[in-house]
């Protein structure tokens, strides 16, 4: 295996996607967009949102991804990801 992700959705509305990961040595050889491609079969319907990992993010926008105004999260824990 040198990459996998996942989605987890209602099936009606909405989905998210998680844990997207290819082997260094098989980035930039399009695993990756295969994987956004092929999790994205069949669910053209639902709202999809993802986490970018930080430096990914013109990846997900060449794949049609879009900055979300209002996106929120709250972690046990501290992280770079969460502002104030």
């Amino acid at each position: 295996m040198v990459g996998a992700a996942r989605m987890l959705s209602d099936g009606i509305c909405h989905g998210i996607i998680f844990d997207v990961g290819v082997l260094p040595e098989y980035q930039r050889l399009g695993v990756g967009k295969g994987l956004i491609t092929e999790i994205q079969k069949g669910n053209g319907h639902l709202c999809i949102y993802l986490t970018s990992t930080f430096g990914n993010e013109d990846f997900y926008k060449k794949l049609g991804f879009k900055i979300h105004k209002t996106a929120l999260a709250k972690y046990p824990y501290q992280s770079d990801y969460l502002l104030d």
